[in-house]
């Protein structure tokens, strides 16, 4: 993509666009492995829409009830990978979430050519008292979503290895 044609606010909407798509695929991933566990087959759908789906349940509700299932799944192995990659989801649920409620701090005056281009974004904790201000220039986006793309993929092969008993060599 040619950056040097945007200006902040779509560079803003770019950003905040494919980050929150990529998270909601992550979430969808915790949903698919709970659907497995709990509702496999046919029923996974209706489990999905009246269990998951329903308004109130946030996704760290769903990384929190993927942490309580790893010690049931039948490969451990499998289980300790997603521990590790829950740790990656929940910072990218964080980084959605401040894109999604944070308060812009880009100047309006920044420049807008591609090497320079940014977009900021500041968070205050829920006691006030942490501040955090993220930037993301095209660079940090790129590598942010090749990131993403990799725990999508490796937590759909997890979802296909965690039912499977594992076997031990003797």
């Amino acid at each position: 993509m040619d950056y040097s044609k945007l200006d902040p606010g779509q560079f803003d909407a770019i950003v905040t666009g494919d980050l929150a798509h990529y998270a909601i695929s992550l979430e969808s991933g915790l949903c698919s492995i709970i659907c497995d566990h709990f509702a496999p087959g046919h029923r996974s759908a209706d489990f999905r829409r009246l269990i998951l789906d329903r308004e109130g349940l946030t996704f760290q509700h769903k990384i929190d009830i993927v942490k309580a299932m790893l010690p049931f799944f039948p490969n451990q192995v499998a289980a300790h990978k997603l521990k590790g990659h829950l740790k990656k989801i929940e910072e990218y649920k964080d980084l959605r979430n401040a894109l999604a409620h944070g308060k812009a701090v880009t100047p309006p005056d920044a420049p807008s050519d591609s090497n320079s281009l940014e977009f900021s974004v500041e968070t205050v904790s829920r006691s006030g008292k942490r501040k955090e201000t993220i930037a993301i220039t095209p660079k940090s986006r790129r590598a942010l979503l090749w990131e993403m793309y990799a725990v999508i993929l490796d937590l759909e092969k997890i979802r296909n290895e965690i039912q499977r008993p594992t076997h031990r060599a003797d």
